[in-house]
């Protein structure tokens, strides 16, 4: 599961009793999740083992929770079910909460940033009346241009516009 950090009033758990052969498992007594993140070998609690409600009369089983703070970060979200006779099933996950606007906006700068280095430092060919660009290796193509004349027609002599491809 990953979050954005923009805002996460309210985080919605939910899991799914399931048989061995993938089918709905009714016969659940009760659900718990606990939040909980690891650092130095330890584990600290954001969420305490707490009682998931089932969904109707569904195998779901949900809880909607309100974290005063979840800052940026990985913990691990763990639910326990347990069915009628006992016995108990125990599945964890990753909860990864990123800050999706700058992580975003960074990998689009560094992206373009690095098409930019490789067309104006990196080797290109003109080919069939077209402009290639190619990555490091000198090998593999990243940006492809059809070249064109004053009239739109295809020319590597009197170039007067260029399409990418």
């Amino acid at each position: 599961m990953i979050l954005g950090a923009m805002n996460q009033g309210e985080v919605v758990f939910q899991c799914f009793a399931i048989k061995a052969d993938g089918s709905a498992n009714m016969d659940i007594s009760g659900a718990t999740v606990r939040v909980y993140v690891v650092s130095g070998g330890s584990e600290t609690d954001l969420l305490a083992v707490t009682s998931m409600s089932r969904v109707g009369s569904t195998n779901t089983w949900r809880y909607e929770w309100s974290p005063s703070a979840l800052s940026v970060g990985q913990y691990v979200v763990e639910y326990v079910v347990t069915d009628s006779g006992g016995i108990t099933a125990r599945v964890a996950e990753d909860l990864i909460v990123r800050d999706i606007a700058r992580d975003s906006v960074l990998s689009l700068v560094q992206s373009d940033m690095s098409i930019v280095k490789k067309v104006e430092t990196g080797r290109w060919r003109i080919v069939n009346n077209q402009m290639v660009f190619y990555d490091d290796d000198g090998v593999t193509p990243v940006l492809t241009f059809n070249l064109l004349d004053d009239a739109g027609n295809p020319s590597s002599e009197r170039v007067f516009e260029r399409v990418r491809v």
